[in-house]
């Protein structure tokens, strides 16, 4: 049975204090014998024998045993000399070389066995990698160039903190810039600049450089929007025919896209500028080539091609 320090040491007192008496070598319990593996890896449980084995002992002799593991910890126990070894369990918590001490002494004469040994290599674990994680968390859709945040979590078997690998499915690879414990969530934002179908997966590392498998892949629809419809086209209210006068619009894009303005001039003809910012005036010239009045409005393309709907309308009179 296992003891507290405190018991362990007034037993061995006792039974220590009263070696004095006069006693032969052949009358000592015999060295005890320490079975057990002297390799193995740090935190892993590993099972020892003890021998018991006492020439002078009577039936019903007690014997007290005491091990030492070499790392500040001991076991002090009773037996019966009837039993021929003890059964216990030891784990290092680091690596290093360790020395097992073992001695047993029989509480009727007091007779002290020397003292046993066995030395003990504790080498480091391996490191196992972190485990696979489930498939990302974000949106399944988003409009491109917006930044969404994604989450991602697992455990390391060894409880190394862990760095995390987003492949946003666009040949853009994102490591998020802080181990995060074992067990934690890490959140990485990403904007895709093309729409379109993409898959989000992800993998983690440990700090001791083990990568886990990539994840599932997480499905997302990058959308595009169309642009806002311009403003009414900005230009002269009245002319003559045959005369060049200009005209400008603008439109803001959702994205941020570059759009192109395509007037329509109430006579049959369109007039597409060169693309331009976002919120930007573009112009182009017309020239009517009879009388009448002629409406004239804009709509915008952005530049994946989507189109808004035409501004409101402004009135030329030519002459």
């Amino acid at each position: 049975m296992r003891t507290r320090h405190l018991k362990s040491a007034l037993v061995l007192a006792v039974a220590l204090g009263s070696l004095g008496r006069a006693r032969s070598a052949s009358a000592d319990p015999v060295q005890p014998v320490i079975t057990g593996p002297d390799v193995l890896s740090a935190g892993v449980t590993a099972p020892y024998a003890i021998s018991i084995a006492d020439p002078t002992a009577v039936t019903g002799d007690l014997i007290v045993y005491s091990v030492t593991w070499g790392d500040g910890t001991w076991v002090t126990g009773l037996t019966t000399v009837s039993n021929a070894s003890v059964s216990l369990t030891h784990a290092w918590p680091m690596a290093g070389t360790f020395q097992i001490h073992a001695q047993i002494q029989n509480l009727r004469t007091f007779a002290l066995s020397p003292q046993g040994s066995l030395t003990v290599t504790v080498t480091a674990p391996a490191n196992q990698a972190p485990l696979a994680p489930p498939a990302p968390g974000g949106p399944p859709s988003v409009s491109h160039n917006m930044a969404t945040a994604w989450s991602a979590s697992t455990t390391d078997p060894d409880g190394d903190s862990i760095l995390y690998s987003f492949d946003w499915g666009d040949g853009v690879v994102t490591t998020s810039v802080f181990y995060v414990e074992s067990g934690g969530t890490v959140w990485v934002n990403h904007a895709w600049s093309q729409p379109g179908s993409y898959g989000v997966r992800v993998r983690a590392t440990d700090s001791r450089g083990a990568s886990s498998a990539w994840s599932a892949a997480t499905p997302v629809q990058i959308l595009n929007r169309a642009p806002y419809a311009p403003g009414a086209p900005v230009g002269p209210a009245s002319g003559t025919r045959n005369a060049s006068y200009a005209y400008a619009a603008s439109s803001i894009d959702p994205e941020g896209d570059a759009v192109r303005i395509t007037f329509d001039w109430g006579d049959g003809t369109t007039t597409t500028t060169s693309a331009v910012a976002s919120g930007t005036l573009a112009s182009a010239l017309h020239r009517w080539t009879r009388k009448g009045t002629y409406t004239v409005r804009a709509f915008a393309t952005d530049s994946f091609g989507a189109r808004s709907p035409f501004s409101a309308s402004r009135q030329v009179v030519i002459r």
